[in-house]
């Protein structure tokens, strides 16, 4: 029975480890390269994001966002790691880093404005305000 409590101490021990070492899969901000997304992911968990429409001012919105490995998932089984919620705009991505960009891709959306606008196919790099 001793053993058994062991490797119970053992295992929750390696598994404290593992989660509190997991990078954030995006934090800070975000500029696509076309320059018509800006995003920023804070560690608190809030969001900010803004979309240039052309020679119109562009459009800001705040709100929420959750990371991790399948945050969320549409109905074909795509997940996504990043699920944003402005207004009443909910939003499912996956984000992935290649070379010293950031991929975006939309697995789904729900909801009308900028947020909308927001959930969208792009290439990121991270900004230096």
């Amino acid at each position: 029975m001793n053993t058994y409590f062991r490797l119970i101490l053992l295992l929750s021990m390696f598994t404290i480890s593992q989660v509190s070492h997991s990078k954030p899969i995006v934090d800070g901000d975000y500029k696509s390269s076309d320059g018509k997304y800006h995003h920023v992911f804070r560690a608190s968990g809030d969001y900010w994001g803004h979309r240039i429409y052309g020679n119109s001012p562009g459009s800001s919105v705040e709100g929420v966002f959750e990371q991790g490995e399948d945050v969320c998932r549409n109905q074909l089984g795509e997940s996504g790691n990043i699920k944003f919620y402005v207004e009443e705009v909910q939003c499912c991505l996956k984000v992935k880093k290649i070379s010293d960009k950031f991929v975006v891709s939309k697995i789904w959306v729900e909801g009308t404005g900028t947020g909308h606008a927001l959930c969208n196919n792009h290439v990121l790099n991270r900004h230096q305000p």
